[in-house]
């Protein structure tokens, strides 16, 4: 696939972090791709908050292709919960994986 092997280029930018993606079956692999731990602040009053995550690690489709809520990605020494895989445009190949703190 053309944009498979064209969307390569931008995981070798120095942005780019290695993860370890450890199926449910099978053995872990070590996977590059972009990692966002957005950290969100809600105010509700004057001096009441929530805060909250919402890390996503996005990568090429080819590296986690099969993957599924419940595996986990450890990126840094942080283990993360799949908690859900868009594949963003397949014909692209790229993925986002939504991650939650286990």
């Amino acid at each position: 696939m053309a944009w498979e092997e064209d969307i390569s280029i931008f995981f070798e930018d120095l942005d780019a972090v290695d993860g370890v993606y450890t199926p449910k079956s099978g053995s872990p692999s070590t996977v590059t791709g972009y990692f966002d731990a957005a950290y969100h602040l809600a105010q509700l009053l004057a001096s009441v908050g929530i805060d909250s995550s919402s890390p996503m690690f996005g990568c090429q489709t080819s590296m986690v292709q099969s993957a599924v809520e419940g595996e986990t990605l450890t990126i840094g020494g942080t283990i993360y919960n799949i908690a859900g895989v868009h594949h963003a445009v397949p014909d692209i190949g790229f993925t986002v994986l939504i991650l939650s703190r286990g």
